[in-house]
């Protein structure tokens, strides 16, 4: 047990198991190189199951059925592996992870589709039914592999909040401008160099302008106004100036700021769960010298015979003299921590 919990300090894992002999030994075997492998399989093969299923691609299209069976069988080893997470995680800690409650939903949507779109082309009505559950099947591979696809959703989830006044300010200023083009240029009779009414309503202003923010329609957008009166090229540099190079840039300074420190909180967290997890196995495998918990050279050696089975004696005892300078036969907690963070 205190192998695992060191493991998971070891390769950033943040699993919630109970801490049982079956229950590790189960988790243990979820993590081993051929589950994980076949995981991993069965995760991206559900993906490329669009490219069988109708609309295919051409030439590689299948029958309903046989990618029914594919993608049930799919769904069925996925949920084998949330009910192993029900099974290993302690009393009321399984509905708490929305990692879980996710994976649930997205499984029984997923079924209940599967099911009515076999109802309906077993009864002739290919024509209107749609599987509109496919475009769920992203969220087996974020929940169920992806742990740095996770962290990153989860820091721009909350980056968005302390964003949202600089996005609201620019939104409105490109509002206030879009109203000034419309009114401008509605009664000119202009066209674009696509030969469409150029500016004819505020919708049509606002959208022009806000793609103009990210230089993708410029100089075209401007081009039009520029032939019919050449004071009309300030009203364009003049949103550049203000929209573009001051608001997006605060905005772009204000997106670094709140990420930088979310992402220094989700690292705080981190260190914190790999702290409780390094203190847990302490517990389970120190003894107690002088009323102080310590950890002796024997159990060093064992622990790290089954962390590392591939560390030759010498280097095992390397470590130890590394950590136990002063030849007590023993290490504190704070030492023992040391070489695993």
């Amino acid at each position: 047990m205190a192998a695992t919990l060191i493991n998971e300090v070891r390769f950033g894992r943040h699993g919630v198991f109970e801490l049982k002999p079956k229950q590790v030994k189960l988790y243990n075997f979820y993590y081993t190189f051929y589950i994980n492998y076949l995981i991993h399989i069965f995760v991206w093969f559900n993906l490329a199951l669009a490219i069988f299923e109708k609309p295919a691609v051409s030439g590689y299209e299948l029958p309903y059925w046989a990618t029914m069976i594919m993608e049930f069988v799919c769904i069925f080893v996925f949920a084998l592996c949330l009910f192993h997470r029900w099974y290993i995680a302690p009393d009321g800690c399984f509905w708490n992870d929305k990692k879980n409650v996710i994976l649930t939903f997205t499984i029984t949507i997923t079924f209940l589709d599967m099911l009515l779109y076999s109802i309906f082309m077993e009864n002739g009505l290919e024509s209107i039914v749609r599987r509109w559950s496919r475009i769920l099947r992203p969220a087996f591979l974020i929940n169920l592999q992806a742990r740095q696809i996770r962290r990153a959703f989860r820091n721009i989830r909350r980056t968005i909040f302390g964003i949202l006044n600089v996005l609201v300010l620019l939104l409105l200023a490109i509002g206030l401008f879009a109203l000034l083009a419309t009114k401008l240029f509605e009664n000119r009779n202009l066209k674009d160099i696509d030969g469409n009414p150029y500016f004819q309503n505020y919708l049509e202003s606002y959208y022009q302008l806000y793609i103009l923010t990210t230089t993708a329609n410029n100089p075209d957008i401007g081009i039009s106004a520029y032939d019919s009166n050449n004071w009309f090229a300030l009203f364009f540099v003049v949103f550049l100036v203000i929209c573009m190079y001051i608001f997006l840039s605060i905005l772009l300074a204000v997106v670094y700021t709140n990420y930088k420190n979310n992402l220094k909180d989700e690292i705080r967290c981190s260190v914190y769960q790999k702290r409780r997890h390094l203190k847990e196995a302490f517990d389970l495998i120190c003894e107690e010298l002088n009323e102080c918990k310590v950890l002796k050279f024997d159990t060093w050696k064992s622990l790290l015979e089954v962390l590392c089975p591939k560390y030759s004696p010498g280097k095992i005892s390397l470590l130890w003299n590394v950590l136990d300078r002063e030849n007590n036969n023993y290490i504190s907690k704070h030492l023992f921590s040391y070489i695993f963070l």
